[in-house]
């Protein structure tokens, strides 16, 4: 029996989509993980008392997408030190504080770098921050944010280090117990006020005059005032359930280009329309395949959602593709097992053809 990869995986105590995703899909490879620090809210408790970049302190409990959270696993720090001296990676899974400051007790610790750090970095932004990079000597940088307008190359030589794109994913071990063929709505979209597109998205789908719609924004929402019928978010659970038993949704993007957003609508058989974010996603959703694009100026909007609810049997053969590609190529699991295997091979000295990870 093959032994599983040891995993040393340098944590920060915030609410991090991409830093749980890599955590999570990490055990779910059936790797043996060591968390420093230990992030509570990702099994069940709650993280306080941590200071945040402006000195305040911070509190975190557990997300709606880690509602069926990972199986207690803490160890000590000695335990977290002496693993290191053979773990197959060190996995940071993101570029803030107290990440950094475990891989530097880390390699302190060892008193060299060992030569199988992984840095992901997860923040909102197309900003490399080079002084980590330069700093650590990252086996390889995974980065949420990489502009399809630059070359792998170019990030690479940026870099200095192979750099591979590596978006959110889909948390699908917490989804709701609901039978996506059945279908309530004929139109579900809930969209937070994260960045004015949302509010273009939003008023082209409230002006579409869908009847059995369910159409939602926040509190601060400044639509409500032209829109008072916008109704109320709901929780994680009911607006995953919601988007599940909907007939068609739509996604764009939030504070980053990629979010998370999308990955939640795309993990059921709804069809899902797609304001493409212009980044490198691996296995990318294509047009008329997996998902529905539209414009980011949202003009077409309306017509696609009327076109899509009158084509019953193109859109159910839309919504079901999407939805086998995303639980194919697009879980918290698949994501490790990408990461993992990008990065063996470069530890491995071999070449990587970026068409055999969808790029």
């Amino acid at each position: 029996m093959k032994k599983p990869l040891k995993i040393i995986v340098p944590q920060h105590f915030e609410c991090d989509f991409l830093g749980a995703t890599i955590t999570t899909g990490l055990y779910e490879t059936g790797a043996d993980v060591y968390e420093t620090p230990y992030v509570k809210h990702l099994h069940g408790g709650i993280d306080k008392d941590y200071l945040l970049a402006d000195g305040s302190l911070g509190l975190t409990g557990v997300p709606g997408f880690m509602s069926n959270s990972l199986p207690p696993n803490e160890k000590s720090e000695e335990e977290i030190l002496e693993a290191a001296k053979d773990a197959d990676f060190i996995v940071a899974h993101s570029t803030r504080k107290y990440a950094l400051e475990s891989l530097d007790r880390i390699i302190s610790h060892l008193g060299r770098n060992p030569g199988n750090i992984v840095i992901v970095d997860g923040e909102d932004s197309d900003f490399i921050n080079r002084q980590i990079i330069e700093k650590f000597r990252p086996l390889v940088l995974f980065k949420r944010e990489m502009l399809r307008h630059h070359s792998l190359k170019f990030y690479a030589d940026f870099c200095g280090v192979p750099t591979y794109p590596l978006p959110f994913g889909s948390f699908i071990r917490s989804l709701p117990n609901v039978d996506d063929q059945e279908k309530k709505w004929d139109f579900c979209l809930s969209l937070g006020y994260t960045h004015p597109c949302r509010l273009t998205l939003l008023k082209a789908c409230l002006q579409a005059n869908i009847p059995n719609s369910y159409i939602a924004g926040d509190g601060n929402n400044p639509l409500r005032q032209q829109y008072p019928h916008l109704r109320e978010m709901l929780s994680w659970p009911e607006y995953m359930k919601m988007h599940a038993q909907a007939k068609v949704t739509a996604s764009i993007r939030g504070f980053g280009r990629d979010t998370l957003n999308f990955w939640e609508k795309a993990s059921w058989a709804t069809a899902l329309l797609y304001c493409p974010p212009n980044i490198y996603i691996p296995h990318p959703f294509i047009d008329r395949q997996h998902c529905i694009y539209f414009t980011e100026d949202c003009a077409d909007v309306p017509e696609k959602i009327r076109w899509l609810l009158a084509e019953e049997s193109y859109r159910q053969d839309i919504a079901a593709a999407g939805k086998r590609h995303c639980r194919e190529f697009h879980t918290t699991k698949a994501r490790a097992a990408y990461l993992l295997a990008i990065a063996a091979k470069i530890l491995g000295g071999e070449k990587i053809d970026p068409e055999e990870f969808g790029l």
